[in-house]
C-alpha cells in the first residue's frame, strides 16, 4: 500500500490510509501512520492508565497511557496506538469494520488526540471562509456544523475544515489552519451537496454523504465569528444573540471534540483556548430555522448577522 504525505491542522501525516486532506511532497512528516491486519476489537476499554472514556460502556471510546504510548480504542471498531512521542501511529480495524472508518476514525478523532497530547486544544466545529475571514460553527454531533457550512460553500464560501479546527493565536486574535477537504453530511442534508458549485459528491462509510467543494488556496484566515447553532423546526427566522465572555465560555466547554479527558494538563489547555476565544472573538447563540427544505437565503443572513459582510469590506 502506497504511503501519501498529507497536511492536515498543520501537520504532516504521512499514512498509507487515504486521507481527505492536501498532499505535499518531499517533506519529512511530523507522524507516520501505519496499517496492522485486522483483530477483533473488545466494547471495553484497553490496559494502561485510563486517561478518557466515553460516558457509555459499549459505545464510543477509551483512552489508555501505556509506557509506550496511548491507546485509543474506539469500541468495537478500531484500536489505534499512538506512540509517545507522536510519532508513530498504528491502526488495526476490526474485522467487521468498513475500512472506510479508517480515514474517518483518523481524520477526526485521532488527529484531535494526537494535538492534545501535544499541547493544542482543538473546537468541535466546521469552518469556512470568504476571502480571510472565517467563521466556525461549533456544537456537538448533528448540531448541524456541516450542514451550515455546506450552505456558506453554496454561498461562496471556502471550506476550511469539517469537524476539527486547530486554532493558531496571533496576539490580535486567531488563525485557522486547514483542515479536511470535505464534508460528511447527514441524509437530511444531503441535496446541499448538489448546490455547491463544481463539487464532488460520494459515499461514506458512516453511511453520509461526503461532499468536496473546490479546494481553497489552503490559507490560514482569520477567525472572524464563533456560531453555537440552535436548529429548530418551528422557527421561520434566522435569531441570533452575541453572548458576553463569561456566557460564551460556559457554552464552548459545552463542547469539547474529544471529551472525556482526564489530564489536569489537557484539561488546561484547552480551557486556556477557549477563554481566550470568548474574550477575543465574537460567539453567537443562533437560532436557525431548519430543513430540508433549507432556505438558501441563509447563508446571507449568517452573513450579516455575524458582522462578517463589514469585515470583508
Amino acid at each position: 500500500m502506497t504511503a501519501l504525505t498529507y497536511t492536515l491542522h498543520g501537520l504532516l501525516l504521512k499514512s498509507e490510509i487515504p486521507l481527505p486532506a492536501r498532499t505535499v511532497d518531499g517533506s519529512a512528516p511530523d507522524t507516520v501512520v501505519h496499517t496492522l491486519p485486522p483483530t477483533p476489537v473488545p466494547a471495553q476499554p484497553p490496559g494502561g492508565r485510563l486517561v478518557a472514556q466515553h460516558p457509555e460502556l459499549g459505545k464510543g471510546l477509551a483512552i489508555a497511557e501505556t509506557p509506550e504510548g496511548y491507546v485509543v480504542r474506539f469500541y468495537g471498531l478500531a484500536e489505534i496506538r499512538i506512540r509517545m512521542d507522536g510519532r508513530e501511529v498504528d491502526v488495526r480495524l476490526d474485522p467487521a469494520t468498513d475500512p472506510g472508518m479508517g480515514p474517518i476514525l483518523l481524520a477526526g478523532t485521532v488527529v484531535a488526540i494526537l494535538l492534545a497530547v501535544r499541547g493544542e486544544a482543538c473546537l468541535h466545529a466546521a469552518t469556512v471562509a470568504l476571502g480571510d475571514a472565517a467563521i466556525a460553527f461549533v456544537g456537538g454531533t448533528g448540531a448541524g456544523k456541516s450542514t451550515l457550512a455546506a450552505l456558506m460553500c453554496a454561498h461562496g464560501a471556502a471550506l476550511v475544515t469539517d469537524d476539527v479546527l486547530r486554532l493558531c493565536a496571533t496576539g490580535d486574535g486567531f488563525r485557522c489552519y486547514p483542515g479536511t477537504l470535505e464534508l460528511r453530511l447527514r441524509k437530511s442534508a444531503a441535496g446541499l451537496g448538489r448546490t455547491i458549485a463544481n463539487a464532488r459528491i460520494g459515499g461514506t462509510a458512516d453511511e453520509r454523504t461526503a461532499v468536496a467543494p473546490p479546494p481553497g488556496d489552503g490559507a490560514m484566515p482569520q477567525l472572524h465569528a464563533v456560531v453555537i447553532p440552535r436548529p429548530s423546526r418551528e422557527a421561520t427566522d434566522l435569531t441570533t444573540r452575541q453572548l458576553p465572555p463569561p456566557e460564551a465560555l460556559v457554552e464552548l466547554c459545552r463542547y469539547p471534540r474529544v471529551g472525556s479527558w482526564r489530564e489536569p494538563q489537557i484539561r488546561r489547555a484547552r480551557f486556556r483556548l477557549l477563554a481566550q476565544i470568548a474574550e477575543q472573538v465574537p460567539v453567537f447563540c443562533a437560532t436557525i430555522p431548519w430543513g430540508p427544505p433549507f432556505d438558501p437565503g441563509l447563508a446571507g443572513a449568517l452573513v450579516i448577522a455575524t458582522g462578517l459582510a463589514e469585515a470583508m469590506k
